[in-house]
């Protein structure tokens, strides 16, 4: 007994496709969890002279994506660390940890949905 399997170069085809749009999809989500950190920090961060909270932005260069403050360009801010983990004379206001723990356990989910969408479309 014998069976003919046809198509077999299609499903290769096929999957070589959805792991470019499984890739694609991936890079969105993480794109869009780095601005929903920034999102995060800046409502978290605390506001004196309001420096630091206009410092957080995100930077994209190629697979990198930069989150935190003095981020955007021009936007130095020398004392961010020592908001975030406080030093001897000043306690720890963490702003930057919190939005990123927030993101993280939503991340698996985001990916997830941004393959469905990449897949269907």
């Amino acid at each position: 007994m014998t069976a003919t399997v046809r198509g077999v170069g299609a499903v290769v085809r096929n999957l070589q496709t959805l792991n470019k749009d499984i890739e694609s999809a991936a890079r969105k989500a993480s794109v869009r969890a780095a601005f929903e950190i920034e999102s995060e920090a800046v409502s978290r961060v605390p506001v004196d002279t309001g420096r630091l909270k206009g410092s957080i932005g995100t930077n994209q260069a190629g697979d990198i994506i930069e989150v935190g403050a003095g981020v955007r360009e021009g936007s130095e801010i020398e004392y961010a660390h020592f908001v975030e983990f406080g030093t001897r004379n000043m306690a720890a206001q963490p702003y930057l940890q919190p939005a990123v723990e927030t993101v993280r356990a939503k991340y698996p989910d985001m990916v997830i949905e941004d393959v469905r969408a990449e897949i269907r479309s």
